[in-house]
């Protein structure tokens, strides 16, 4: 396919499979070729799942465009990066807050913290963590990366290479390649991604949304309202939604008009 005329004669002669799971939802979208070779190997690799038992919500979020756009959102006025990175806009962002690094909090903790503030607190992490694990644990996928310094000016020819063979990991980014304003180097930094198993020791990166786990998130957000009444919940983990962040940011900035 050449045109975009014969992209879009093609999606609408695609077959509709029925069904909620991610493959039947992307083969009826963009057919059983793209999506063998751009999505199951990924997707699979990313989740530790079997495309068909997956919600098809995962991938629903990707618009389907009929251009040669590469940026990111094709709908956004504005986009880029931080121009000093986000470790700065986050140390902005808590520049008057109290911050305490390496503290492990357990429940009685945060019934403690949380009683010494008449006014809203906001929590943006995982809710069974939150009730000391009462109803159970919520699952969650995590990743390990490796970093990787290179002695020459430049490894990819684009930030982020997605790999969609059956290698174990899943994409490799390099940084620099997202400031391409920034003055040349003879060096450059690499991130390999690797999907990885999560366990309460390990970061959890993503909510896996399964019927058992939603129903299991929906228990403690009442738990935590009957508990802490004070209390709001957002964040990709507090909310238990595979957010973008724009989509968090908005969540972020709702909250605080609300209850300012």
């Amino acid at each position: 396919m050449k045109t975009q005329e014969e992209l879009t004669a093609y999606l609408q002669g695609l077959p509709q499979i029925p069904g909620d799971d991610l493959e039947s939802h992307c083969v009826s979208m963009v057919g059983r070729p793209v999506f063998d070779a751009v999505v199951r190997n990924y997707t699979e690799k990313q989740w530790g799942t079997p495309c068909n038992k997956l919600p098809k919500s995962i991938i629903a979020r990707l618009p389907i465009r009929h251009t040669r756009d590469t940026t990111y959102f094709n709908s956004a006025k504005y986009q880029g990066m931080p121009v000093l990175g986000y470790s700065t806009v986050v140390r902005r962002m808590v520049a008057k807050a109290t911050v305490y690094f390496g503290v492990d909090v357990d429940y009685g903790s945060l019934k403690s913290l949380y009683a010494q503030y008449e006014g809203r607190v906001f929590f943006s992490g995982p809710l069974d963590t939150l009730m000391g694990y009462s109803l159970g644990r919520l699952p969650y996928r995590s990743l390990r990366f490796e970093d990787k310094l290179h002695p020459c000016s430049q490894v990819q020819n684009v930030p982020v290479i997605n790999d969609l063979t059956l290698a174990p990991h899943t994409r490799t980014i390099e940084h620099k390649l997202f400031y391409p304003e920034a003055p040349s180097t003879n060096y450059t930094l690499t991130t390999t991604e690797f999907p990885a198993a999560w366990s309460p020791t390990a970061e959890p990166y993503y909510p896996i949304r399964d019927k058992a786990a939603i129903e299991l998130h929906a228990r403690y957000v009442e738990a935590v309202s009957a508990t802490f009444p004070k209390m709001v919940v957002g964040g990709r983990l507090g909310a238990y939604m595979y957010y973008d962040m724009d989509q968090v940011i908005a969540m972020a900035m709702k909250d605080a008009h609300a209850y300012k």
